[in-house]
């Protein structure tokens, strides 16, 4: 299985350098450390919203999807009437 890297940033570029895979991450707003994340894994793709993005194994995909579908938006949406 192929291993797909994913970060809470645009990719902005992928190479093999020396036999690694080098992927570059670009994130245009400023955050705290605490907030990067990083997958690295075998990994399919499935949006759960508007503005949500699922990332899981395909053993784990269908009941990750299941119990996920939906709720961030709630979520950002609460977020954006309290806050702006």
């Amino acid at each position: 299985d192929e291993y797909n890297v994913v970060a809470a940033a645009e990719k902005k570029g992928e190479r093999v350098e020396g036999g690694w895979r080098v992927c570059r991450f670009e994130m245009a707003t400023p955050v705290p450390s605490y907030l990067v994340a990083v997958a690295i894994g075998v990994l399919e793709k499935r949006d759960v919203g508007p503005r949500s993005t699922l990332y899981a194994h395909p053993s784990t995909m269908e009941a990750a999807e299941e119990e996920l579908r939906g709720v961030p938006e709630k979520y950002l949406t609460a977020a954006e009437t309290m806050f702006g």
